[in-house]
């Protein structure tokens, strides 16, 4: 058995689930509030599969009395996380052509 990777986007959207149940907020209602029409990008974010997009990240900080610096200290640590994984990954040669 495999085990589980990591979510790109987990911490994020661990926050942002946590306080969107804390208002009693639902998933369409969020959806609604970011000018959506469907609940499905506030699923994918909030499973890590995505991120959301900068100003929607503040328009849900704003809705769910998050600090602004908190979202961009998460937003920052896995962008440094995401540049350390491409300049300190092995680096891969193409075969040379004869």
């Amino acid at each position: 058995m495999h085990a589980k990777r990591p979510k790109k986007h987990q911490r994020l959207g661990e926050l942002l689930t946590e306080k969107r149940k804390e208002k009693n907020i639902t998933q369409w209602e969020a959806g609604q509030h970011l000018g959506l029409g469907s609940s499905q990008y506030v699923s994918n974010f909030e499973r890590g599969l995505c991120e959301p997009s900068i100003e929607h990240a503040v328009i849900l900080a704003e809705l769910y009395d998050i600090p602004r610096k908190q979202i961009y200290d998460i937003l920052m640590d896995a962008y440094e996380a995401k540049i350390h994984e491409k300049i300190f990954a092995p680096v891969k040669h193409a075969k040379s052509r004869k």
